[in-house]
């Protein structure tokens, strides 16, 4: 019979066609005894409100369309003029002007990092993954009962990305303030209220496109850790076996969703955070005269803004991280149960071996993301932080 895979050029593409036919079909390998309705059907309205507020977030944001109807085609496309509009305007805005060019170029990054953002991840179909098309991750949740609690975490996460980006938004319109208050500085760091709207406006974005990473992120991990637990009440082998195929399609197949967006976000902030560096070193060895102190505090201010939305990336590569740490727990976990009284049980190491052999994880582009890689990101951007601020602050200051 014809399996009508005719049209496949490569492994990676059969890879990927195989793990999108497990995850639309996985809600059809789930009996229905196991649907848990009433995590998504709570009597307290009040609740479900606060549950549903991460999708209702990315929605509004244009990440995820709100129908599949007209009106979320044109918004997601009215987005994309925006954000293409304020990167073509920032842009031109620093070539032309010769001053504040840190302020021009970072809002620059940060709106191509939105349009970059909504682009990869309707290219990526998004919409296939958190819908409205396909809700392969509702469907999942739902089904092995989780979905509350995963809204719930999703939701903490949100309050963590919504204080950050308040912060980092307060810094920023105080740095702007103070340099129009302060003649010593105002030639050198001004910005006008056109780019500053544009800069809120970006950066909301961008954190928003790492809230929606996180949001898969807190499925993912929950995902892994009702496996385990249903693994071990049941304590069914061949039914762990085909849940486990089952996960680690669901787990691949959302990475791939948002791994380009992931990079494409990851790389704004890095600029940003280079080019922050590069303007402190500047800031702190012109010439103030009596402005020596406004231009510390601008340094401060400054920190303050760029800091945030670096201390997030950071946080959703170690959550990237923190689903393959789980996944190579699994069979050693698997390992330590006696389902049977025999001392070698070659059924559970023919598990143990296929869980293992299926490398699941977080993958970025063919790499698997795990805590290795998360520390030496992490040691790498302190130690360039550190160079950073003591080169700017150490550095002699004229006047």
């Amino acid at each position: 019979t014809s399996t009508g895979l005719g049209g496949i050029s490569g492994m990676d593409a059969l890879r990927a066609e195989h793990e999108d036919m497990l995850v639309a079909t996985q809600a059809n390998a789930v009996p229905e005894e196991n649907m848990d309705y009433q995590s998504v059907e709570m009597p307290d309205t009040r609740v479900a409100h606060a549950v549903s507020a991460p999708v209702l977030v990315l929605r509004a944001f244009g990440l995820v369309p709100s129908t599949q109807g007209l009106f979320g085609l044109m918004y997601g496309r009215f987005l994309l003029l925006l954000f293409g509009a304020m990167f073509a305007y920032t842009l031109v805005q620093a070539i032309r002007v010769s001053g504040s060019l840190y302020n021009y170029l970072s809002t620059a990054c940060f709106s191509l990092c939105a349009l970059l953002g909504i682009v990869f991840l309707r290219s990526q179909r998004i919409q296939d993954l958190l819908g409205p098309r396909r809700m392969p991750l509702e469907m999942y949740a739902t089904a092995f009962g989780f979905y509350h609690n995963w809204h719930i975490v999703s939701r903490n996460r949100l309050a963590v990305v919504t204080a950050m980006y308040i912060t980092s938004a307060i810094a920023k319109v105080a740095g702007v303030l103070y340099a129009y208050s302060d003649e010593s500085i105002k030639g050198f760091v001004s910005e006008d209220p056109v780019m500053l709207a544009f800069f809120l406006m970006s950066s909301a974005m961008l954190f928003a496109l790492i809230f929606c990473m996180l949001h898969v992120c807190s499925c993912l991990e929950m995902a892994i850790d009702q496996y385990c637990i249903r693994f071990f009440e049941a304590a069914d082998l061949s039914k762990g076996i085909a849940e486990w195929n089952v996960l680690q399609a669901l787990l691949r197949r959302a990475a791939h969703t948002v791994e380009v967006c992931f990079l494409a976000v990851s790389t704004g902030v890095l600029a940003v955070l280079l080019l922050t560096g590069v303007e402190m070193f500047n800031l702190s060895s012109r010439d103030y005269g009596e402005g020596v102190m406004a231009s510390g505090i601008t340094l401060g201010l400054w920190a303050m803004w760029v800091l945030p939305p670096t201390g997030l990336v950071f946080y959703a590569v170690f959550r990237a991280a923190a689903i393959t740490e789980k996944c190579n727990r699994v069979p050693a976990l698997v390992n330590s149960w006696s389902l049977i009284d025999e001392q070698i049980d070659h059924e559970k190491q023919y598990t143990v071996q296929y869980i293992i052999q299926s490398a699941a994880g977080f993958y970025v582009k063919g790499v698997r993301l795990n805590a290795t890689w998360a520390l030496k990101l992490s040691y790498f951007f302190g130690v360039l932080m550190f160079t950073m601020l003591t080169q700017s602050f150490l550095s002699p200051v004229k006047g």
